[in-house]
């Protein structure tokens, strides 16, 4: 096909090339005695098939794949595949905690339990309420 004359080419390639192709082909302008030669056609055709670049969306994409496989990295760790629905309202406690000490307590336990994470969010419960009633007492 090299050896054809570039009109010919140029006829093949729109020819193989298909029907919405042809209709982006007629879009394109050439600049004068450009219109017959193949490599304007190349070069247009590759212009309007590669994406513009985006440095915002290659950032995005450079973030996003670290960020997912940090992800799958941690995930793998969780143990998701064999997780229950005590260990499941375990973490709901545990994440909703808004004491960040009693949180700091709970996550420094080798082997919570949710058994354990009642316990403690009780002892940390009866500590406020018990201050709560002596101060009232004093004043």
């Amino acid at each position: 096909m090299h050896q054809e004359p570039e009109t010919v080419q140029i006829a093949t390639l729109l020819t193989v090339i298909g029907a919405e192709a042809r209709k982006v082909f007629s879009t394109f302008t050439f600049g004068e005695g450009n219109s017959d030669k193949i490599q304007p056609v190349l070069e247009s055709f590759a212009a309007y098939c590669q994406p513009l670049k985006s440095v915002p969306f290659e950032r995005y994409r450079f973030y996003y794949d670290h960020y997912r496989t940090v992800l799958r990295q941690l995930a793998d760790r969780c143990e998701f595949e064999t997780i229950t629905a005590d260990q499941i309202l375990q973490d709901k406690l545990v994440f909703g905690i808004q004491d960040s000490k009693v949180r700091e307590r709970l996550l420094r336990e080798k082997n919570l339990s949710l058994q354990k994470t009642d316990e403690i969010c009780r002892a940390h419960e009866t500590t406020i309420f018990s201050r709560a009633v002596d101060g009232n007492r004093h004043h």
